[in-house]
């Protein structure tokens, strides 16, 4: 009986917008730390938190001519004839507002990648084999976060005494302490997995409400003063003590990504996004709904004051940041899926900036690594250190694209036979 041919079997179809998404996220966060090395303050160049970027520009800016126009923002009115400095403050202020979903999106893309990527390796090879390799990656962010400190050494950025405090995370580094950070949350996807594979897929839903349950009763105790060097520890684990990254808090985000990872896999399965925009949707119709709460409580200028300029709110974890932040995050996610639909093809997006997405941490890594290295060189202006910011954003996919094409380089290659 002759032999049927066996059929070529049909590509998967690939969620390739989260690439595309964790791109512009990259962008919107290393753009500020660009600007922020070399156009800086005296004031900012003292200090090395992100959230200190933010707000630096203000008192640059406000010394340049403006011609008797007042300066923009959260209530501005245009005026008919915008000065230098104005134009200048207007944009760093559209940055901020930009930038203030960067992170959040990275947090909700780590969790839709752990829901889609380590569910699936877990039910197929066992916990010991995603155990290790989130213990690995884990690692390697630990690595990229030590680079970032050595850097500030070479540069001369950084005291002996300060670099070896922020090896044990007692003491930041430049704009590197989200590596840190993600290196802890990576370990601790390790035990909630365990617990969303027992339970059940309501897990991460019943973990959003438990932060925000919790949050109040974590200030029944006492945390320690920010000055003190464990406080970047309790603020990192529990938003309490330095600010800055809260894993507690964090779980907001990245567990609303396992629920959206959750919603990709079924799209995948039917060919369609449906699934994945009818959950974002619902997640962008609450944050909406307690944002604008907020926003009644607050007045529109007092709350833009607080979550953009001030740094309020993101400061204090309090649960506005969580909820605009993470629609602004889930708005852009949901564009890009729009934008780009599931593909079969793996070089349907293959851009000049898409590596920032497929190699994040080499991208900040590097990204922060270099930034750290050319921190003693600031800009005599404005004009010229937005020239440099630009130079090296433009240069930064290339730099992350040849980091990765050398690692490739190096990896051994598996035994065959």
């Amino acid at each position: 009986m002759a032999v049927q041919p066996s059929l070529p079997r049909e590509p998967k179809p690939r969620a390739v917008f989260i690439d595309v998404a964790r791109a512009v996220a990259v962008f919107l966060a290393m753009l500020p730390h660009a600007l922020a090395t070399f156009v800086a303050t005296q004031e900012l160049r003292e200090g090395t938190e992100a959230d200190v970027a933010m707000e630096s520009i203000g008192p640059l800016v406000s010394a340049l001519p403006t011609a008797g126009v007042e300066s923009f923002g959260p209530t501005w009115s245009p005026p008919s004839i915008i000065a230098v400095g104005s134009l200048i403050e207007l944009a760093w202020n559209g940055i901020v507002v930009m930038a203030r979903g960067a992170t959040p999106a990275f947090f909700i893309i780590f969790g839709i990648m752990v829901e889609i990527v380590y569910v699936k390796r877990w039910q197929q090879q066992g916990g010991l084999s995603v155990a290790r390799r989130l213990a690995t990656r884990s690692s390697q962010c630990y690595l990229g976060y030590a680079s970032v400190s050595i850097a500030g050494l070479l540069a001369g950025g950084m005291t002996m005494s300060e670099f070896g405090r922020s090896l044990l995370g007692l003491a930041p580094n430049h704009f590197g302490n989200i590596l840190l950070f993600y290196a802890i949350a990576l370990l601790a996807m390790i035990p909630l997995l365990k617990i969303r594979l027992t339970l059940g897929a309501w897990v991460p839903a019943a973990i959003i409400v438990a932060v925000w349950i919790i949050d109040p009763v974590l200030d029944l105790f006492t945390w320690p003063d920010r000055q003190e060097p464990i406080a970047r520890w309790t603020g990192m684990l529990f938003g309490r003590g330095e600010t800055g990254f809260s894993l507690i808090h964090g779980m907001t985000f990245m567990m609303a990504g396992l629920l959206l990872g959750m919603a990709i896999k079924r799209s995948i399965h039917r060919g369609t996004l449906g699934a994945f925009h009818l959950a974002s949707l619902a997640m962008m119709l609450v944050a909406a709904l307690v944002t604008a709460g907020f926003i009644l409580q607050y007045g529109p200028s007092e709350f833009a004051r607080l979550l953009y300029f001030d740094n309020v709110f993101r400061g204090n974890h309090h649960p506005a940041y969580y909820s605009s932040a993470g629609l602004q995050a889930l708005l852009m996610i949901s564009l890009m899926a729009l934008i780009f639909p599931l593909s079969t093809r793996s070089d349907d997006v293959n851009g000049y900036g898409i590596s920032l997405g497929r190699s994040s941490l080499i991208a900040f890594a590097a990204g922060n690594a270099g930034l750290a290295l050319l921190f003693p060189f600031q800009a005599t202006s404005v004009l010229i250190g937005g020239v440099m910011a630009g130079a090296f954003m433009l240069a930064l996919p290339a730099i992350t694209s040849g980091i990765a094409a050398m690692l490739a380089r190096l990896r051994p290659i598996p035994k065959t036979g």
